[in-house]
């Protein structure tokens, strides 16, 4: 290292450069290399110094260096972790007095389209078979722990070298011809191949596949190699076996419909054919008593089945050969097991039994007993056959028990599905299951109905799809479906039309499914009747403080307007008695007492519509001619209107119509209306108001036509509501509170009835009266005795005190 050292201030500059160097000789061995190429490999500098190249990399640039080599050249290293990394070379010679140094400057490739193959290994198939990875060049870039076992190989006796280099000619001519029909085709290749390993035949699966870059370029070979030994040698045993098979294919057809029953007929009689068996038993082992209990037998006497069969000698016999699943083939009982009664037997005529443990793979199902009743059995008895028929027999059976078990297990499913699938369309919550990661499995009709999702684009996606974003940050903030076992989550939903709905779920997860139930109600309309309520109390006890101060000005108002009126009325009856004429005091008289009406009319609303409100209002319904009623009102306030330009009309074909009504309040809804309309009447021209009464559909009509002002479109919805006053307060000809309309409908809902505006009618307004209660007959003596109405002029000059 001292010609090194007086090179370059080595120990200073070398280990700290950040850009990667090696150092070696001509012959390829590491003299030193610098911290940064040691972090990038993963080795340590003892690993490598004074070791060869090939430790760090297989290719053969290095066998050989010298000045006439490439000095840039491409190589692939193998890192510690067997990760392969390649890099780009510069390479520079020095020559000293001893010997020649070759520094490496070592880049990282940048070019895209490079694959990790150690990384993509371990993402296709991990070490679960032996796998390899050559270049196109057919050298071998990377092998796993599997295939230097198979091979008995080390990784760095294969990296870097191509099949010619490692295996004889045989098998490299033909892994080359595979590999170039996998890099031509960009298709994968499959064959076989046996070796002798062991001392052993193995048979193997030797699978290609081309291997891409990012840019869809073939770059190299992917291949696995399974085992499949045990494959193939069941797949000659299985030939074996169905030589042996075929001769029971009779007693096999009868098992295709699973009869137990039909099994063992045929089954005896087959037998009894081949080997003269004249009887057969069979027990199967119960799991839950943990004994071996009769299932059936076919050739017995009821005798031997009373005395014999259910017997605990015999019973503990069955038990033995459960127990040691030892097979006894056709003997005389005499020599058979002692737990046999040898008695029983022979006066049974049974004389010759054999015994079979029901072998399903490792688990024994139960015992199979056969018998003769011949004195001296000739027959040849084929062990080994009826050991196969027994465990072919243990197969039916387990075959038919798994089936009942299936069918039982597949009615229960299926009644649980039909009752899941009833209770997720039927049911009135919101109803879902959801997998562990978040994703819907299944969602129930009302879900799908309120959100206006299918259940298919649900259930492609995740609840945080749906889920309002700031719902969805707490959920995921708390891996609520990391941690959430059960309990209530409200959260906000999506619908298909953007809007949100709130909904209250109830989640409980199972453990053993991994998913979560959820059961959920709507909130929403909750909410909003809430929030509405909360508007409609608030309303409410405005409208009861607004109420109750009005009632409170009323009352407090009517005593001193009470005595105002009073004092007004004798100072005009006193001043008209002296005769004395003086038109300033008249005039003065005239304009308080206008205003003192109009006090007064205002005040009895307001405790009317309190009183209303409050539901103290009362009517004095008595029968009355209705007709009589109207057509006397109106041809009273003709009289005070008469020489003030208007023409009051009442036409009715009808002349008598009887039921209950309050008159005075019909007085006061018809001067209200009447006034209305002598109140919005144009200027300089006459005012015309035509009250029409007819019967229709069993309803009285009362219309009140004019030919005013009219009203506005966007007035007419808010007509009768409470203090509204048509147009604007600075710009209106005349005075009203708001009351009137309000208290009209309020008074003639109080009599079965009701009032509308015609919104059709574009010149004048039209009040339309509805009168929904039924015609009462009546006598004679009411008839006659039903006075004239005529309005008084104080209630007369109190209504119309905003005009006159």
């Amino acid at each position: 290292m001292s010609n090194i050292e007086n090179i370059v201030n080595y120990n200073e500059i070398f280990n700290e450069m950040k850009i990667m160097f090696l150092l070696i000789n001509n012959k390829g061995i590491i003299l030193d290399i610098n911290n940064q190429a040691l972090s990038l490999l993963g080795y340590k500098k003892s690993d490598l110094q004074n070791n060869g190249m090939y430790l760090i990399c297989r290719d053969r640039i290095f066998d050989n260096l010298s000045k006439e080599n490439i000095k840039k050249q491409s190589v692939n290293f193998i890192c510690k972790n067997g990760h392969i990394i390649p890099l780009n070379l510069k390479i520079t010679y020095f020559d000293t007095e001893n010997s020649n140094i070759i520094m490496l400057k070592l880049e990282e490739v940048k070019a895209k389209g490079l694959v990790n193959f150690c990384e993509l290994n371990n993402n296709l198939h991990g070490d679960s078979f032996a796998s390899f990875i050559k270049d196109t060049k057919g050298k071998y870039v990377f092998i796993n722990s599997k295939f230097e076992n198979l091979f008995r190989i080390k990784r760095e006796k294969i990296i870097g070298k191509d099949s010619y280099e490692v295996w004889n000619d045989d098998r490299s001519y033909k892994w080359e011809k595979e590999d170039l029909f996998v890099i031509n085709t960009k298709d994968t290749f499959t064959s076989f191949e046996s070796m002798i390993v062991d001392d052993d035949i193995k048979y193997y699966e030797i699978q290609k596949s081309p291997v891409k870059d990012n840019n869809e370029n073939i770059i190299g070979v992917y291949g696995i190699i399974r085992d499949m030994t045990e494959d193939i040698r069941l797949k000659n045993d299985l030939m074996i076996q169905n030589e042996q098979l075929s001769i029971l294919y009779k007693i096999m057809c009868t098992a295709t419909n699973l009869n137990v029953e039909q099994l063992f007929d045929y089954l005896r009689d087959t037998l009894n054919g081949l080997f003269n068996i004249d009887w057969i038993t069979v027990y199967l082992y119960n799991e839950d008593s943990k004994e071996n209990e009769y299932l059936i037998s076919k050739g017995i006497s009821k005798r031997f089945y009373n005395k014999y069969i259910l017997t605990k000698k015999n019973l503990s016999y069955i038990n033995y050969i459960y127990n040691n699943r030892k097979s006894i083939p056709m003997s005389k009982v005499n020599e058979n097991m002692c737990l046999v009664d040898l008695e029983l037997a022979k006066f049974e005529g049974v004389t010759y039994l054999s015994s079979y443990p029901l072998l399903y793979n490792d688990e024994c199902m139960g015992v199979i007993n056969y018998g003769s009743r011949n004195v001296e059995y000739t027959y040849s008895w084929d062990n080994q056959f009826i050991e196969l028929v027994s465990n072919t027999v243990a197969n039916i059976l387990k075959i038919t028990m798994m089936y009942e078990k299936l069918e039982k297990n597949l009615k229960i499913q299926m009644e649980y599905r039909e009752k899941l699938d009833l209770y997720f369309d039927t049911t009135l919550d919101f109803f879902c299951i959801i997998d562990s990661n978040g994703k819907f499995v299944k969602v129930g009709k009302r879900m799908t109905n309120e959100l206006g999702w299918t259940e298919e684009e649900v259930c492609s996606k995740y609840v945080c799809d749906f889920i309002h974003e700031k719902d969805s940050a707490y959920i995921k903030t708390n891996d609520l479906f990391e941690n959430f076992e059960s309990g209530e989550l409200c959260v906000r939903f999506r619908c298909k039309d953007d809007r949100y709905i709130t909904i209250d779920w109830n989640i409980k997860f199972l453990k053993d499914a991994d998913i979560y139930i959820c059961s959920g109600r709507n909130l929403t309309d909750k909410i909003l009747l809430e929030q509405k309520k909360k508007l409609i109390d608030e309303y409410i006890n405005i409208e009861k403080v607004k109420s109750e101060f009005l009632s409170n000005v009323a009352h407090e108002l009517r005593t001193p307007i009470s005595i105002i009126y009073g004092s007004v009325h004798m100072i005009e009856n006193r001043y008209n008695s002296i005769n004395i004429q003086d038109g300033k005091i008249t005039n003065y008289l005239k304009t308080t007492k206008k205003n003192t009406f109009r006090l007064i009319r205002l005040i009895n609303n307001m405790l009317d519509i309190t009183n209303y409100d409050a539901g103290c209002l009362s009517l004095d319904s008595r029968i009355h001619n209705i007709v009589k009623v109207f057509k006397d009102i109106t041809i009273s306030m003709t009289t005070y209107l008469k020489g003030r330009s208007v023409n009051l009309v009442f036409v009715t074909d009808l002349e008598e119509r009887y039921m209950y009504i309050d008159v005075n309040k019909i007085e006061r809804i018809m001067l209200n209306l009447i006034s209305n309309s002598v109140k919005y009447s144009k200027e300089n021209v006459p005012t015309n108001i035509l009250i029409k009464m007819y019967e229709e559909n069993s309803i009285l009509y009362v219309r009140i036509l004019d030919n005013g002002i009219g009203l506005n479109e966007e007035e007419i919805p808010c007509l009768f509501d409470r203090f509204k006053q048509l147009g604007d307060i600075m710009t209106r000809k005349t005075e009203g509170s708001g009351m009137g309309l309000y208290l009209v409908k309020a008074l003639l809902q109080m009599q079965n009835a009701n009032i509308s505006i015609n919104s059709q009618k574009t010149d004048g307004a039209e009040f339309i009266i509805e009168f929904y209660g039924k015609s009462e007959i009546v006598d004679k003596s009411i008839k006659t005795s039903d006075k004239n109405y005529d309005v008084k002029s104080d209630n007369f000059y109190m209504e119309f005190s905003d005009i006159y």
